[in-house]
């Protein structure tokens, strides 16, 4: 395939803004009752109350943050690595794709994830043809489940 012809894909089929949106927060969301759930069950197993004990784990900002990150990463590199989707593209009916549109192999999907890792991505929405850098650079796209596809 050319050049020009790669280009041209990469830019059809893109999902609609606010679709990217909702995955993103539905994602949020989700991640952050992991964390919760995962710190809840930590305090549990060592008999400390549920929430003064994730109080006391707030005084330990790095640490939360840490386990934020790793919980973050996981999600996205598990879910669209086996499944091509997480649960906010499931709730949207949107899926991750190579510019092939077929499910991108785990190479892919682990630079996309690393790649969401750096704070700055989400300005690269803020450009004429928004795509983030974990999109580009992975060479993948989100696409509606209907618009294609295998």
């Amino acid at each position: 395939m050319s050049v020009a012809n790669n280009n041209i894909m990469n830019k059809l089929n893109h999902t609609e803004w606010w679709r990217r949106l909702a995955n993103y927060v539905i994602d949020f969301v989700i991640v952050v009752l992991l964390l919760f759930l995962i710190t809840f069950s930590f305090d549990k197993y060592n008999n400390v109350d549920g929430i003064r004990g994730f109080l006391r784990l707030l005084k330990f900002l790095d640490t939360l943050i840490i386990l934020f990150v790793g919980v973050y990463f996981l999600y996205y590199l598990l879910l669209e690595s086996f499944f091509g989707i997480t649960i906010g593209k499931v709730i949207t009916g949107t899926k991750v794709v190579n510019y092939q549109e077929e499910k991108p192999k785990f190479g892919k999907v682990l630079i996309r994830s690393l790649i969401r890792l750096i704070p700055l991505d989400w300005f690269t929405y803020f450009r004429k043809n928004p795509q983030g850098w974990h999109d580009s650079v992975s060479k993948t796209k989100v696409i509606k489940k209907n618009s294609g596809g295998r």
